[in-house]
């Protein structure tokens, strides 16, 4: 399995961060990602 490790530094608050990160309908920085489907909401 190949694993990368990349760190950088944000200028903004950590919660921002994580905030884009994690969402499941902002997903235009994923190149990996073709869509996202929720089954369920739980």
């Amino acid at each position: 399995m190949a694993t990368a490790n990349i760190k950088e530094i944000f200028p903004c608050d950590i919660q921002k961060v994580w905030d884009v990160v994690t969402s499941l309908e902002n997903t235009a920085w994923r190149s990996d990602l073709e869509s996202v489907e929720i089954t369920e909401e739980k």
